[in-house]
Formats: structure tokens, sequence, C-alpha cells
């Protein structure tokens, strides 16, 4: 095995961190990089693993560029920085659990990356078909950027899908054109659309009873009790929303502290949810109820899942078996519930009432 450096130089910002940098390190060898904050260090690492793009030079294993490895030269590599993978907000288990489920990837073709996992891994499915937890980003707009929120990129987005960006004005609007060079031939069919920054309710619900706007999000401008009397207008039309990630109301819990770190005391939750009431009476129908992790809106639902039915007693014995019998007053345990809700969606506040009867 060997690692060689040629020439090697890297600039962030207006400094030179360092410029003809050279060596050979072969198998058995160590070396130890010492320097003040500031001088390179990190990049320098970073440039060897092929995080970062060096300004000049080349890096090489085994005598080939590591740029044309890949996944070969990745395989023989590991790499500990500042800021390691592990997740804060979960516990060394669950951490443990999700980093190990990831086995490799391949790409066979420029347009696909095949993610080879040990087991099923729910959080990752739906993570990669949530666009903005796994957006896809041109790599020849933002290269190996430092500090990926302060790329200057942001400010003048481009567009990777069947749109590309062609105005904007912040805060105002934003105009859209079609990809003439989208991978899907025929599509999209629209010519452009123009996005409206309207933040007044008021302004939205005129401007779509006069035509002024196309498209919009039922719940972004009226309550459930609005649909029926809009879709009496002729030039309107309700369409169910079906979208690769999917929409939902969610119920997360803190599952690191009893009583919900007891499995039981949220199953015993979930079947005491009356989600039929929920969706036909609260939100008119207009919503269906839940039966699995991914809503039933999202193109990887499965429709043989029953989830947990309306069972009080099912929930009663649950929460016997999880050690929180009722107590004189009938009560068993408190949990506190916070509602975060678009102020937009007044619908959501009959559905945070609904929750508090459960608890």
């Amino acid at each position: 095995m060997k690692l060689e450096v040629k020439n090697l130089q890297c600039i962030r910002g207006d400094k030179e961190l360092f410029s003809g940098l050279s060596f050979v390190l072969k198998n058995n060898q160590l070396m130890r990089i010492e320097g003040q904050n500031g001088t390179g260090k990190t990049t320098l690492l970073r440039t060897l693993c092929g995080l970062y793009q060096a300004d000049q030079g080349e890096v090489l294993w085994n005598d080939i560029l590591i740029k044309k490895q890949d996944e070969e030269y990745l395989k023989d590599l590991f790499f500990l920085g500042h800021q390691n993978a592990i997740k804060a907000d979960l516990n060394a288990l669950e951490n443990l659990r999700t980093n190990t489920a990831l086995e490799g990837y391949e790409y066979p073709d420029a347009h696909t990356l095949v993610v080879k996992l040990s087991k099923p891994h729910g959080p990752l499915l739906l993570a990669a078909t949530t666009p903005r937890q796994l957006p896809i980003m041109p790599k020849h707009v933002y290269g190996q950027a430092d500090d990926f929120m302060k790329q200057e990129a942001h400010k003048n987005p481009v567009g990777s899908g069947p749109f590309v960006v062609s105005d904007r004005k912040t805060d105002e609007y934003i105009s859209i054109d079609r990809n003439e060079n989208h991978f899907v031939e025929g599509l999209p069919y629209l010519d452009s659309i123009i996005y409206r920054n309207v933040s007044d309710k008021t302004a939205k619900r005129i401007g779509l009873r006069q035509n002024q706007f196309q498209l919009a999000r039922a719940d972004s401008i009226m309550r459930y009790s609005d649909i029926e009397e809009f879709s009496k207008l002729d030039h309107l039309d309700l369409t169910e929303y079906k979208g690769i990630s999917g929409g939902a109301i969610v119920l997360e819990f803190n599952n690191r502290k009893e009583p919900l770190s007891n499995m039981k005391v949220r199953q015993a939750i979930a079947h005491a949810i009356n989600r039929t009431f929920i969706s036909d009476v609260l939100h008119g129908g207009y919503t269906k109820p839940s039966r699995s992790p991914m809503p039933a809106s999202n193109v990887f639902f499965n429709e043989t899942m029953q989830g947990y039915t309306l069972d009080l007693d099912m929930a009663n014995t649950l929460l016997d078996e999880a050690g929180y019998p009722k107590k004189d007053d009938d009560m068993r345990f408190e949990l506190n519930l916070i509602h975060i809700a678009q102020p937009f969606m007044p619908d959501f506040q009959p559905t945070v009432e609904a929750m508090n009867t459960v608890f």
C-alpha cells in the first residue's frame, strides 16, 4: 500500500494554507501532523480523504488518483475528524443501529445510486424519499464547499429537476422555467410556473376566487369546512395531494425517559387515538387515518398495513402490563404535549385538543 501526495496546494478564502506539499507513505508507516489552529491540518486530512478538492496537486493511492477510485479507495480508509457521524439526539444503541445498517453503495450509471443495507431501515427510506432531508446538489455548482451553509450558490439557486430558476425577488416571487435538459423525455408539461409569496390569508382566498392563483394547498388557504364552498367555483378543481414524501400530522415521543421509553406505553397511546374521528369529523373527511410510519400520500405507503386500531381495552391492558396501573383518581401518569404547527393551519388546533382527551 502507498499513499502519495504531489505538489499539493490548498487555499481557503484569501488565505493559502499550504503549497508545494509532497510526501509518500508506505505500508506500516505513520505520519504525525502538527501546527497551530488555522494552518490547514484538518483541511489536509479531508483533502487526503477526498472530502475537499485541492487547488493544485494530486493525491494517489497505490499510484492511482483517488478521484478515479472512489469506493475502492474508501474501503481502505478510516477518518475520524473533529465532527464525527454520531447524532447527539440518539443514544448509543440507536447510533449503532443506524450506522451498522449501511453496508455500502454502488452507482452502476450516472443517474443511479444503490445503497446496500444489512437489514430493513425505515428511517433511512423515509429520509431518502424526503427532498429536504436528501436534496440533490449539483457538484459543479457547489464543489467541495468548506462551509455549506455559507455557500454563495445559495443566493442564486439554479434548480436541478424538471424546472430551472429563471427569475426571483426575495419575499415576493420566484419564477421557474421548463428544463429542456430534463432526463425524462417529454416532461415537464408546463413551460413555466410563478410562485408568489402571499402571507395574508384573506388575500390568498380572494386571489383564488378571482383566478389570480391557479394552484394552492388547501390547508394554507382555507379551513377544511370551507373546501366544499370553494369546490363550487367553476375554475377550481379539488385534487388529492400525492407526493414522493407525502404529508402527515405526527405525534413524536421522547422515548428516552419514562414512561414513553416503555414500548407498551407508546402502543397503548396508539390504540387510544381515534384517527377516524379526527379524519372524518375534525377534518371533514379530507384527510386519511394513518396506518404506518409512511403517510398515506407517500408513494411507498403500504396499503396492506392496518396500523394500530382504536381499542381502549387493549390500551388499558398494555398500560397495566407496562407497570402503570390506575390510581385512585383514575390517573396513571402525566405527560406534557407540545403543539407545533404553522399559524396559517388553524385546523390543527382541534386535532391537538382531541389528543389532549387521550392523555
